[in-house]
């Protein structure tokens, strides 16, 4: 009795391990056959239109840096990558790379800019402690189910510590 109660315990466990095997395999498989492309739907009253893009590198439409002799001396650049979330859902990453060009360290903050579609503005900062000749990435990661959320983004780069 006790050796069959260890076959059903045996074959219990390998049928589980091997539905769990099976549920990664195709998990796996579907975030790698996602690609690198995305697709935005633009729906109004009037038309539908479909617009196929490559994520690359993006470049703000505004942006500000503060470059004052009184403040650390640095240096920086932006972009936005998206991906795909295990439920499905979009996952944007604002990425603004920061690099302290001074001698001294110091304190840099930098403001995000969000414009939805009608018009409104959010604001986000953060602020971070880099070390000389040393840079630090600063992201902001956006996840919620709508896509549309943000139409927009600029953003601006403040040295805080003066020199």
């Amino acid at each position: 009795m006790e050796m069959n109660e260890k076959r059903i315990l045996e074959a219990l466990l390998g049928t589980i391990l091997i539905v769990l095997l099976v549920m990664m395999i195709f998990l796996f498989t579907t975030i790698n056959s996602t690609g690198n492309t995305t697709t935005t739907t633009i729906t109004n009253s009037f038309n539908t239109n479909n617009y196929y893009s490559t994520p690359q590198k993006y470049s703000p439409a505004d942006y500000t840096k503060t470059k004052d002799y009184d403040y650390l001396n640095y240096d920086y650049h932006a972009y936005k990558k998206t991906a795909k979330g295990i439920l499905g859902n979009e996952i944007e990453d604002y990425i603004v790379y920061v690099k302290n060009q001074d001698y001294k360290p110091g304190y840099f903050r930098v403001k995000y800019y969000f414009t939805d579609y009608y018009g409104d503005t959010k604001t986000e900062s953060m602020t971070y402690y880099i070390k000389p000749k040393q840079g630090r990435e600063f992201v902001y990661k956006n996840i919620y189910k709508d896509k549309y959320k943000f139409h927009d983004w600029h953003y601006e780069v403040i040295s805080r510590t003066r020199i």
